[in-house]
């Protein structure tokens, strides 16, 4: 997964998951939060290699996806 972004890896942001199902893809920015050493989440636009904060970090981000999970009378 990582050589098909390349321009996104010069960026700093490390992919991580398929995000939304048209080729964008959630990465963590590469430069640690120096005050928390964080990796903050961000959503990368595969068409036009812009990243957009997304979460974070990683423990922030999971609530965050399974809150998206729609919820099922069973």
């Amino acid at each position: 997964m990582l050589t098909n972004w390349p321009d996104a890896l010069r960026a700093g942001y490390i992919p991580f998951a398929n995000y939304g199902g048209a080729g964008d893809v959630l990465c963590f920015y590469a430069e640690p939060n120096q005050s928390t050493a964080d990796y903050p989440v961000v959503f990368y636009d595969h068409e036009d290699s812009r990243a957009q904060p997304f979460s974070r970090n990683f423990a922030t981000l999971l609530p965050q996806l399974l809150a998206e999970i729609p919820t099922r009378d069973m």
